[in-house]
């Protein structure tokens, strides 16, 4: 389960018509009525222990540390989506592209649909990708050897 500081992670969200938040009344000095989501704004380190699925709602900018040899696979890609991958420990990890999704390289190598990139398994090795077209997810940082890992 992917984990932000430490605690299970959510996509829901919750449709909020009155009421509080902390004793205030909801439109006093908080927002309107409406919908919010459940993750708070200033939580930006994700953890992955084991292989999974990244959600989309923590493709916001949030790191996502990985502390282990495990293989994390990213929501669709929607404009806008981003994120920093990076090793805590010295371990391979990938980063995995959703089935109608692909990676682009500095260099413009495209990595075909669902395949992944691979670290080089040395720790503090990062990732950082951003999506500026659907489907395509452009790398725009690394520190460390980034290979294409195949599917």
């Amino acid at each position: 389960m992917e984990r932000i500081n430490g605690l299970p992670s959510s996509e829901d969200s919750a449709d909020i018509t009155g009421g509080t938040i902390d004793n205030t009344a909801i439109g006093g000095t908080t927002p309107a009525a409406g919908t919010f989501t459940t993750f708070k704004a200033d939580i930006t380190i994700i953890t992955h222990s084991a292989t999974e699925n990244v959600t989309a709602v923590s493709m916001k900018g949030f790191v996502h540390v990985i502390d282990g040899a495990y293989v994390v696979t990213l929501p669709a890609a929607v404009v806008g989506m981003s994120g920093v991958f990076r090793a805590s420990t010295a371990a391979e990890f990938s980063v995995k592209a959703g089935g109608s999704d692909h990676f682009e390289m500095f260099d413009g190598t495209v990595i075909s649909d669902a395949d992944k990139i691979t670290s080089g398994g040395t720790k503090n090795e990062f990732l950082q990708i951003y999506c500026e077209s659907a489907n395509t997810w452009i790398v725009i940082a690394q520190n460390g050897p980034m290979t294409d890992g195949g599917a």
